[in-house]
């Protein structure tokens, strides 16, 4: 085809190279000499950073072609081209064989992981594997350790039967136990905090089947295991027996369908790893406040009511009305159609009136704003061209030429991201205090803002600051700045509400930079 004469071949480019699978093992990422690489569903990779990261101590024999890696009176054993494994002598089939590549061993990376007793979890939009401590893995630290010490039935020089293990003469696991292994109903406790324990079902030294689990916060969890986590139906309870969570889990989460509990408020859908994803509803004091789809916790579409009655409808972004979307009025009659802007009626929108009229053109913040159409009930055009400020510009070159018109422009065109005190940051902020940088449009809007006079930079700044205020909502202090790249050019700690004539502003034509 052809565009402007430029001539595009209609040919198929090749497809981009996948990016390498990246593993964090507890939020910190290995290093591999070799990438790790899936074959035929299974993350291979290297063995000896992935051992030395779980502090297992090494072995290779070049004769049987074994690696071994051991710690305490935990062994686990594979062999080059086998997919028999073997933990602590038992034999287990993995999926795949380990192999040589390049001169290196590479392994199943999800066998050593949960032979271990950590949580592996794959992302496959970020090519990311996560690698977690969990119980079963902290218990094993005690259960292999050679402080720890067993009393009870043998068969053949082995535990088997009913017996206990003591940790550093701390009661650790009272049951049955099966050749040497944990199997059968039991006790596996928290030898830091004995309040805190699992009572139920054991396979393979982990919780499997139907059990109770005890935490160190009093709360509790009744239901299903599997490989040592929660998995299946369950509920969760505090230690004051309230629910908290009553439906699926998987992987040690909420997981599949299920109803959330907290104070005053109550969703029940779809979760995905302990968020909210796929199709729910939100409750609040009983009262219907949400339905719609979630996505990793943040709802992506859906409707809004307020009094029990519709009031939003349509797309959403991190919570917030975003997209396309529709208002209502407390009669249910339709106020608005068209862009939304972060919960504001802001775009190429329709807006609707109580007297019949209508128009159709630009929004900002749910006023008339910029070039429309405006129509009376019975569709005769009452006006078309500009307006300024909800109302008909009868003037469009003056208003163009106005302070008040460049404050407006510059808030339509200014984009803003928060750092918020109450989530990890290494700026010293403390949960009341956050930070908002508004970022100017353009080289030209900076310009118009270097321009105004100190007591219009702040109606801008402050405007801005409060129109977007849900974003820092509960803080005190905001710390605010005007940025356009690297740079600021103005800043102001502001408060809720806060009047333009109490704002204090330092501002800077040349700016300072603020950004590596």
């Amino acid at each position: 085809m052809q565009a402007r004469g430029v001539t595009v071949e209609n040919t198929l480019l090749p497809e981009p190279e996948p990016q390498p699978i990246a593993v964090f093992n507890d939020a910190e990422q290995l290093t591999f000499e070799i990438d790790p690489y899936i074959e035929s569903g299974t993350t291979m990779v290297q063995f000896r950073p992935l051992f030395e990261a779980f502090g297992l101590e090494l072995g290779w024999d070049g004769e049987t072609r074994t690696v071994t890696g051991t710690k305490e009176r935990l062994k686990i054993e594979l062999i080059i081209g086998s997919k028999t494994a073997r933990v602590n002598g038992l034999e287990v089939t993995l999926l795949q064989a380990p192999v040589l590549k390049d001169g290196n061993t590479m392994i199943p990376l999800r066998f050593v992981g949960e032979a271990t007793g950590r949580r592996v979890l794959w992302d496959g939009d970020t090519r990311t594997v996560g690698i977690n401590q969990t119980v079963i893995s902290y218990n094993f630290g005690m259960l292999f350790s050679n402080d720890t010490v067993y009393e009870g039935d043998n068969v053949d020089g082995k535990p088997d039967g009913k017996g206990k293990y003591f940790y550093k003469d701390t009661l650790l696991y009272e049951g049955e136990v099966v050749n040497g292994v944990i199997e059968g109903n039991g006790i596996m406790y928290d030898a830091a905090n004995p309040d805190s324990y699992y009572e139920g079902k054991f396979r393979n030294n982990r919780f499997h089947g139907l059990g109770k689990a005890v935490y160190d916060n009093g709360s509790y969890h009744i239901g299903e295991y599997a490989d040592g986590m929660r998995k299946g139906e369950g509920k969760l309870y505090t230690a004051e027996d309230q629910l908290i969570y009553e439906g699926m889990f998987q992987h040690d989460a909420f997981h599949g369908e299920g109803t959330y509990h907290g104070e005053g408020f109550k969703y029940e859908g779809g979760f995905y790893l302990g968020y909210a994803h796929g199709n729910g509803r939100e409750y609040i004091d009983g009262e219907l406040t949400n339905t719609g789809e979630w996505y990793h916790g943040s709802k992506i579409a859906g409707e809004t009511y307020a009094d029990g009655k519709l009031w939003y409808k349509g797309d959403y972004r991190n919570n917030n009305p975003h997209g396309m979307g529709a208002f209502y009025n407390e009669a249910g009659e339709l106020t608005y159609r068209g862009s939304v802007t972060f919960f504001e009626q802001s775009g190429v929108g329709i807006l609707y009136y109580d007297d019949g009229r209508r128009y159709i053109g630009d929004v900002f913040e749910g006023m008339v704003e910029g070039q429309g159409v405006l129509k009376a009930s019975d569709g005769t055009v009452i006006h078309a061209g500009q307006f300024f400020d909800g109302e008909i510009d009868e003037n469009p070159e003056e208003t163009s030429n106005s302070t008040a018109y460049t404050i407006k422009q510059l808030r339509m065109w200014a984009d803003h991201f928060v750092i918020d005190g109450f989530e990890n940051n290494n700026l010293g902020l403390t949960p009341q205090q956050a930070m908002m940088f508004i970022e100017l449009g353009s080289e030209e809007h900076l310009q118009q803002f270097n321009e105004l006079s100190q007591e219009d930079k702040i109606a801008f700044m402050n405007g801005y600051a409060q129109a977007h205020w849900g974003d820092v909502l509960g803080v005190d202090e905001c710390f605010t700045y005007v940025v356009f790249g690297q740079h600021s050019y103005a800043s102001a700690t502001l408060s809720y509400e806060m009047a333009s004539e109490d704002v204090e502003l330092e501002s800077d034509p040349e700016g300072w930079q603020i950004f590596e």
